[in-house]
């Protein structure tokens, strides 16, 4: 018994790696369509979109500062390092905690902050979007 035991954990690990390996992207694997590399998404979308990866920590964003051109799809990324943060960037009409996107519709500098209560410097965990033509 003990041996049909084993033998059936096998054949079901078997048949979870195969559909693991079958099912396409991973969790925790990104497609690199900003590069261009899928096929079958809009080169013309691919071409306009400007990923960003902040770092926020107490209580601070790690770059604070963030560029892009006016029209361009923009998506932000948050990698909390030490509690729960997340950001809204009211002139876009945004927030999350984990990412954001938005098309950067207007010029100018529009500020973000921090959406979850973080402590005692919550108030000053600030950042900016400057938009150009």
């Amino acid at each position: 018994m003990n041996k049909n035991l084993i033998i059936l954990s096998v054949i079901i690990a078997a048949v979870i790696g195969v559909y693991y390996f079958a099912s396409g992207t991973k969790p925790g694997i990104q497609n690199n369509t900003l590069a261009g590399n899928t096929a079958a998404v809009d080169n013309s979308i691919q071409q306009n979109q400007t990923m960003f990866s902040i770092d926020a920590k107490r209580w601070q964003f790690t770059p604070d500062v963030i560029s892009v051109k006016k029209g361009q799809k923009v998506k932000i990324i948050i990698n909390n390092s030490d509690t729960t943060h997340g950001i809204n960037v009211p002139d876009f009409n945004v927030s999350g905690n984990d990412s954001v996107e938005f098309i950067a519709d207007k010029t100018g500098e529009f500020s973000f902050i921090c959406n979850t209560y973080c402590g005692n410097g919550h108030a000053i965990m600030t950042g900016k979007i400057v938009v150009t033509e």
